[in-house]
């Protein structure tokens, strides 16, 4: 995609203003975070209230149990006195449908409506609650009565004679005059009241009652039933309004009733939106002016001057060498771009000059790589023409072979590994030692800073290593399976100290003539790198020292203690 001048003024503009939008959607969200904060609180509040309500009015019908259970009248299960008694009381409770005393079989004994059935009511949960619970109140379910049909709330308390219990008194709320009360309480535009049973069953709902008493909160609502403590949560109900609903689980006082409370979420946040609103409009306006602007003066203070130097870069594109922008570095910053185009241009020809002397240097590496080439045939004729002398075993001569070559290949991969130039002391000699880790298991402990080696201090050393650790298999400590060969090296007063250590192996005593590995280490180490070494034979095992000046090593890539050689 082409950006033209035009274009690019103007994303500069719009960057500008997303600082601008970045606040005021802050500010949006605060703004509304706040309000659902408060909207969250005032539902809690209005769902704790009616729960309140009804435990006070679940208090009140416990005392008037308690009264009715102790009525000589009623403990002595007189149904015509009992009958009288409660017939009189009722008037005086209005929210009960019925007030009924029962033996503690679960038949009538008397009711306040004086209706007289045969029916046992000892199956029923509430009375076998009240029986178990001994003198306290139970709060029952959603029940439909089966003398009258009608839906209610009953609460349950047992007669009892001393410990025992000889009946139960049972009253029972009018659902009617429960959704009466709700709708007294006038909620607010869209809200929604309801209160249910243990068993999730809706008693009372406001609004659209008739919908929901009877029928159970749906599944998705049922934790909220069960939760530990009151809370809040937003929630599509089920006449599809989005609320905020403060709820009571059945946990809390009234115990065995959940109480809920739904604010309208559009309702609530109705002077929200509408401020939204507002502000987005307002915001649009300004912005569409902050870009009208920025095109305007993009156009007569940027692209006239990228203009001219364009057409200055064609131009020597062209070929017409002597063409300036003539711009000078006070003018302006784009104008001190354009006099850096015709510094940039001028050196041009320079640039030519320093391309053909990186020619002759790539030349000068062609050359050196051939060399390096020559050497490593050299070194691979040496070792060929040692290891196969007259008079050895072949195969034997072919295994060592094959071994100092994997050390020679080893070695220079160390100067190809993202570099042509150092490797550290570590990786030469993890790279000849890995040959004999594979089969013996961990028998080098390798110790030093990472101290680098030239490319030639590299090959070296690996080399002479590996010819080490070949004496060490055949005569050393490497020779018997609790052998050990341990390796420090370390930079001080400007020389490099590396120590061999043989630990754990047979005695070593000195050879009876000098072999091609014996030279080898003594020229690699020696003479190669300019240093001296000295090997050492004794009951103990075999060591060897060797330093160097420290002219051979390059640089210590990381900070790290040095190891002091004796």
């Amino acid at each position: 995609m082409r950006l033209s001048l035009g274009l690019r003024t103007l994303a500069i503009t719009g960057a500008t203003l997303l600082p601008v939008l970045g606040v005021l959607a802050y500010s949006e969200y605060t703004l509304r975070d706040s309000r659902q904060r408060e909207v969250e609180q005032l539902a809690l509040s209005v769902a704790r209230q009616a729960a309140i309500e009804l435990d006070r009015l679940a208090a009140g019908a416990e005392g008037v149990l308690q009264a009715i259970a102790k009525a000589p009248v009623v403990t002595s299960l007189n149904e015509e006195l009992c009958t009288r008694y409660l017939g009189e009381l009722k008037p005086t409770l209005p929210h009960f449908t019925a007030i009924g005393v029962f033996d503690k079989d679960g038949y009538s004994r008397c009711r306040s409506d004086g209706l007289v059935t045969t029916t046992s009511f000892g199956d029923r949960r509430y009375f076998q609650d009240a029986l178990a619970a001994k003198g306290h109140m139970v709060i029952g379910e959603y029940t439909v009565s089966r003398v009258t049909g009608k839906p209610s709330l009953p609460f349950a308390l047992a007669i009892m004679a001393g410990d025992n219990a000889v009946g139960v008194v049972v009253s029972a709320i009018d659902l009617d005059w429960l959704g009466a009360s709700l709708r007294a309480r006038k909620l607010a535009d869209n809200a929604s009241l309801t209160i249910a049973d243990r068993n999730g069953t809706i008693l009372a709902r406001e609004p659209q009652p008739h919908r929901f008493v009877g029928n159970k909160i749906p599944d998705q609502f049922k934790s909220l039933l069960t939760a530990d403590t009151a809370g809040t949560v937003n929630v599509r109900s089920q006449d599809g309004t989005d609320r905020v609903l403060g709820y009571v689980p059945v946990s809390e006082a009234p115990t065995g009733l959940y109480v809920s409370a739904g604010i309208s979420r559009n309702d609530a946040f109705a002077a929200v939106n509408t401020a939204t609103r507002r502000n987005l409009l307002i915001g649009l306006c300004a912005g569409g002016v902050s870009i009208l602007l920025g095109w305007l003066l993009g156009n007569r203070l940027l692209r006239g001057p990228v203009l001219r130097i364009s057409e200055t870069i064609a131009g020597r594109r062209a070929g017409n060498e002597d063409l300036r922008t003539q711009m000078t570095a006070d003018q302006g910053d784009i104008e001190a771009l354009g006099a850096e185009i015709d510094a940039y241009m001028d050196e041009l020809n320079r640039a030519r000059v320093e391309r053909e002397q990186g020619e002759q240097h790539r030349t000068m590496l062609t050359h050196e790589l051939s060399h390096r080439v020559k050497n490593l045939l050299a070194t691979v004729q040496a070792i060929a023409s040692q290891t196969f002398r007259s008079g050895s075993d072949f195969k034997l001569s072919l295994a060592t072979f094959n071994e100092r070559l994997t050390a020679l290949g080893n070695a220079q991969a160390l100067l190809v590994l993202d570099r042509a130039d150092a490797a550290t002391v570590m990786e030469a000699l993890s790279s000849a030692t890995s040959v004999f880790e594979a089969d013996r298991g961990a028998r080098f402990r390798l110790n030093g800073p990472p101290i680098a080696l030239s490319s030639e201090a590299a090959l070296s050393l690996a080399m002479a290593t590996h010819e080490l650790c070949t004496n060490a298999v055949k005569y050393g400590a490497l020779s018997v399976p609790d052998g050990v060969v341990e390796v420090d090296w370390g930079l001080s007063e400007g020389m490099f100290r590396l120590r061999w250590v043989e630990r754990g192996g047979p005695p070593a005593s000195p050879p009876n003539r000098q072999g091609f590995g014996s030279r080898m280490i003594e020229r690699v180490l020696a003479g190669e790198l300019g240093g001296k070494a000295q090997m050492r034979y004794g009951a103990e095992g075999f060591s060897c020292i060797f330093e160097a000046p420290g002219a051979a090593f390059t640089s210590i890539k990381a900070a790290g203690p040095g190891v002091d050689v004796d």
